[in-house]
Formats: structure tokens, C-alpha cells, sequence
């Protein structure tokens, strides 16, 4: 739970855990591979001896199928039976292809994770430049307030003319209206840092700022790419299963039980094999082939596409962090030269060497600079968590 002046503060890795453990996305994906992990053990349980205890009982009297008269009979039985499907090629192949799903959808679930990682970066990011910037415009519109107050003394005194004090009280209200959106902005941002990491949702919250990071690697193949392999091989499996489909299936199957029929009772067991081979499937076959070999088709394109899509967003990724990191610098000089010239500029307006236009544009562009190098830190956070998604860090 985060709360404003709490004891604590919510910081970038304790929002980065979080969110991998627990966010919506990640829940999910863990139900799905959970479901998954089920549908594999029900495909190899297929595969696997099935035995049963039964309990029987039946009555009957009346003609036999040849006309012989029958008397009431009764009997009850109570043992085992089993089957085992000795020779099942399909069988095989769909739990082999339901293994690969299963790790597959494991596989989603690291990526979801890797995403909800970089989504909680970006909003401890975005959260950090809306607090940043409303630190900025409300400390520019108190030094705006009292400088217009300073402005209205000279201006009573007759130094200064009564348009200076009006157009730098106007000056004052425009940035106390900016601090007050500025701070609707943060409540907005923590709002959704809260939702991520399902949190009560109040738009209060207490952050500390992020510590300048460097982009991790990845530990091993990237999920993405492990989620498309393996459902490329799934598909490969099931493309096999329906050309095996048309072979034989052998099943051994027995029964053991005590039995009562009247005044007889007794052990009975029986034991026996049935082999099958599809002869006539009426076009099913090749329909089932042909739907397999599109499914393969299909994961081999996947396979690329999500091949191609990483590297391209490697490269974007670097590249723009690469860019944030020379303009953040380039944005810490900006404005440490923008607090010089206003310095400059407001000991000359106080001599009178400058009016009153280049003063408040000395302001604005201090303060425009405040803003920029605040986000300009922002995406230096969000260009890191850009690359560390790329190469699947979570």
C-alpha cells in the first residue's frame, strides 16, 4: 500500500518486484500455464495404463437369442479391469505437443513479466517526471510571486512603472495555474503506478527517486522467442500425429474379479488385445493433414516474425537510449546555463540596464529548462527499460 508521508517510500526495484509478482497481466499468464501443465498431464495419462475398480451387478430372465427358455438369474461382481495402449503414435505425438505448449505458455509468463517489469519502470518513471515538474512549476510560480511583490514595492515607489507589476503579477497567477495542473498530473500518474501493482487506487503517493541505472542482460533466450520455438514445435508434433493418425493402434486390456451368480462364486479373469487401422476416413485424414501443415506454417512465419520484431526493437531500443542519455546531458548543461543568464539577467533588470520582457523570458526559459531536464531524466528511465524488455530481463 502506498501513502502519502508514509513511513516509507515506494522505490524503482521494490516497484519492479512487485509488479513481475503481481501484477494482472502476470496472474494471468500463470493461470494459463497452469491450465496448460493440465492439459499435458491429461494428454501423456493417455498414453499411460488405465486402471479401474468396478462393482457390477445384474438380473435377468427370458428367451436367449437362440429361443432357449432362461431361468432368473442374478449375479455380482466386484475386481479390476485396466487397459494399456501399447502402440498409439498419436497418442505420443499429442502429448508430445502438449509438453511443448505447456513450456510455452511457462515461457508467456516470463514475458509477461518481462513486460509488466518494464510497464512499472516506465510508470515510477513517468510518475517521477510529473512529481519533478510540479516541484518545478510550483517553486518557479513562488519565485514569480515574489518577484511580482518585489515589482508592485518599486513600482508604489515610483522605480518602476505600474505595468511592470501588473504584467509580472499576471506572470505570477499564469505559473501558479501550471502547479496546480502540474499537480493533477501526479495524482494521475500514481493512479496508474497503483492500478499496476494493484494497489488501492487514490492517486497518493510517497516516491523516491530512481538511482541512475545502466541496462541489464537478459539471462538466456528471450521469453518471447522461447514461447514461439516451442509453439513451433507443438505444431511439428501435431503435423506428425496426423500423418501417424493413419497407422494402427494396439491396446492390451484385462479384467480380474469375484463374482457371484446364484449358488456358484468364484475368481474370473479375462485378457485380451484389439489392434485397429483406420481404413476409410471419408476425407477426414486429409483434412486433419492439411489443417496440420498450416498450423506448422503458421508457427514457422511466428517464429520469424517475433525473430525480426526483437531485432528491430533492439535496435530502436538502443538507439533511443543512446539519444536519452547525450540529451539528458545536454539538458543538465541547458539548464545550469539557464540559472546563469536568469542571474545575469535579473542583476541587470535591478540596475535597470534590462526591461522588465527579457527578465520574465530569462525566467521562463529557466524554468522551461527545469521542466525539460526533468524529463529528459524520465526517458533516460524509460529508454533503459525499453532495452532491458528487449533483451528480456525480468
Amino acid at each position: 500500500m502506498i501513502w502519502v508521508a508514509a513511513a516509507f517510500a515506494l522505490d524503482l526495484p521494490t516497484a519492479r518486484t512487485r509488479a513481475t509478482e503481481a501484477a494482472i497481466d502476470v496472474a494471468r499468464a500463470d493461470a494459463d500455464a497452469m491450465a496448460a501443465r493440465g492439459a499435458s498431464w491429461v494428454a501423456v495419462s493417455g498414453t499411460l495404463p488405465n486402471v479401474q475398480l468396478f462393482a457390477s451387478g445384474s438380473v435377468g430372465k427370458g428367451l436367449t437369442s437362440f429361443g432357449f427358455e432362461r431361468p432368473v438369474t442374478s449375479q455380482l461382481g466386484l475386481g479390476v479391469t485396466g487397459s494399456w495402449t501399447l502402440v498409439a503414435p498419436n497418442a505420443w505425438t499429442a502429448a508430445d505437443a502438449a509438453r511443448h505448449s505447456a513450456r510455452g505458455a511457462r515461457a508467456l509468463v516470463d514475458w509477461a513479466r518481462v513486460t509488466a517489469r518494464r510497464d512499472a519502470t516506465v510508470a515510477v518513471a513517468t510518475l517521477w517526471a510529473a512529481e519533478a515538474e510540479r516541484d518545478a512549476w510550483t517553486e518557479a510560480a513562488e519565485d514569480a510571486r515574489k518577484a511580482a511583490d518585489a515589482v508592485e514595492s518599486l513600482a508604489s515607489a515610483g522605480l518602476r512603472p505600474p505595468a511592470d507589476a501588473a504584467r509580472t503579477r499576471a506572470v505570477a497567477l499564469a505559473l501558479e495555474a501550471r502547479a496546480v495542473g502540474a499537480e493533477g498530473a501526479v495524482a494521475g500518474r500514481c493512479a496508474e503506478l497503483q492500478a499496476l501493482l494493484r494497489d488501492p487506487v487514490d492517486g497518493r503517493c510517497a516516491l523516491e527517486a530512481p538511482s541512475p541505472e545502466v541496462p541489464l542482460e537478459g539471462e538466456g533466450p528471450h521469453p518471447a522467442l522461447v514461447a514461439a520455438q516451442e509453439a513451433l514445435q507443438a505444431a511439428r508434433a501435431r503435423r506428425t500425429g496426423a500423418v501417424l493418425a493413419r497407422g494402427p493402434t494396439v491396446t492390451a486390456n484385462g479384467t480380474v474379479g469375484q463374482y457371484l451368480a446364484g449358488d456358484n462364486s468364484g475368481i474370473g479373469w479375462s485378457a485380451g488385445l484389439d489392434a485397429r487401422l483406420p481404413v476409410v476416413s471419408v476425407g477426414a485424414g486429409r483434412g486433419a493433414d492439411r489443417m496440420a501443415v498450416a498450423a506448422r506454417d503458421d508457427a514457422e512465419l511466428a517464429l520469424e516474425a517475433q525473430e525480426r520484431g526483437l531485432a528491430a526493437a533492439s535496435v530502436a531500443a538502443d538507439a533511443r537510449w543512446e539519444a536519452a542519455v547525450a540529451g539528458l546531458a545536454a539538458l543538465e548543461a541547458s539548464a545550469q546555463a539557464a540559472e546563469q543568464a536568469l542571474a545575469l539577467v535579473g542583476g541587470r533588470y535591478d540596475e535597470g540596464l534590462e526591461g522588465l520582457e527579457a527578465w520574465i523570458s530569462a525566467r521562463r526559459a529557466r524554468d522551461e529548462a527545469r521542466v525539460a531536464l526533468a524529463q529528459g531524466r524520465a526517458e533516460r528511465l524509460a529508454a533503459l527499460a525499453e532495452v532491458e524488455a528487449v533483451r528480456g530481463v525480468f
